[in-house]
C-alpha cells in the first residue's frame, strides 16, 4: 500500500479518484473535485486554465498550502461541500460529484465558454457580492444566458423579458435595446433577425 501511495503522488484528486475505484463506498466519502466539480461549485462556466480551477485543485494561485496538514488548495473545501449535499439527499459524496459533473457539463458545453459569456456570468456574481442582486436573481440571470429569449424555456418569453430588464437594472445598467439584446442573446442575435424575434423585445424598445 505504501508504493502505490507513493505512486500516487500529493494531488488530491488523483488519490481521490483511486480510491472512488478502489473502495467507492468507504465511509469516508471521497469526491474526485476536478475542473467541472469546481465550476457546478461555483455555478460559473470554468475552463482549465480558469484561476478557480487551479485554486480548487490547488495547481497555482495563493490557494491555501499545508505540508503538515496534506492540503492542497482550497480542494478539501470543495469536498466538504459535496459531502454535505449528499449528506441532504441521503446518497454517496462520489454519486453528487458524478451527477452534477454531468449536468455542469451540459449546462456550460465548451463552445458555450467564450470570453464574453464568462465575462456576463462574472458581472451577475459581482452584482450579488455587492448586493444588488441576490441569488435567485443571479441564477435566472444565468438560465437567461444559456436558454434565451426564443428558446423553448419552459418559463416563457413575457417571464424572460421582465427578468432580463430588472437584471439589467440591478447591474446598474442603463434597459437599453442594445444591452437588452447583448443579455438576451450574448452569443449575438438571431441572424436572419425576423418579425417574431423583434417581438420578443419589451415593446418599449421594439422597433415601430
Amino acid at each position: 500500500m505504501s508504493i502505490i501511495s507513493d505512486a500516487l503522488g500529493r494531488q488530491h484528486k488523483v488519490r481521490s479518484f483511486y480510491s472512488n475505484i478502489a473502495d467507492p463506498n468507504h465511509p469516508r466519502g471521497d469526491v474526485t473535485v476536478d475542473t467541472h466539480a469546481v465550476a457546478a461549485g461555483l455555478l460559473r462556466p470554468l475552463s482549465g486554465d480558469d484561476p478557480e480551477v487551479g485554486a480548487g485543485l490547488g495547481q497555482r494561485g495563493s490557494a491555501p498550502r499545508s505540508s503538515v496538514l496534506g492540503v492542497n488548495g482550497f480542494y478539501p473545501y470543495y469536498a466538504d461541500a459535496y459531502r454535505r449535499a449528499a449528506a441532504e439527499r441521503g446518497i454517496q459524496p462520489r454519486q453528487m460529484q458524478s451527477v452534477t459533473w454531468e449536468a455542469i457539463r451540459g449546462l456550460f458545453p465548451s463552445t458555450w465558454k467564450t470570453a464574453r459569456n464568462k465575462a456576463i456570468v462574472n458581472d451577475l456574481w459581482n452584482g450579488y457580492r455587492a448586493g444588488r442582486l441576490n441569488l435567485e436573481e443571479v441564477r435566472n440571470g444565468i438560465t437567461q444566458l444559456i436558454s434565451p429569449a426564443g428558446s423553448s424555456h419552459p418559463t416563457g418569453i413575457n417571464h424572460l423579458n421582465d427578468d432580463i430588464s430588472k437584471t439589467l437594472r440591478k447591474l446598474g445598467i442603463p434597459v437599453t435595446r442594445q444591452s437588452w439584446i447583448n443579455l438576451a442573446w450574448p452569443d449575438g442575435p438571431p441572424h436572419p433577425s425576423t418579425h417574431e424575434h423583434e417581438m420578443e423585445l419589451p415593446e418599449a424598445l421594439q422597433r415601430k
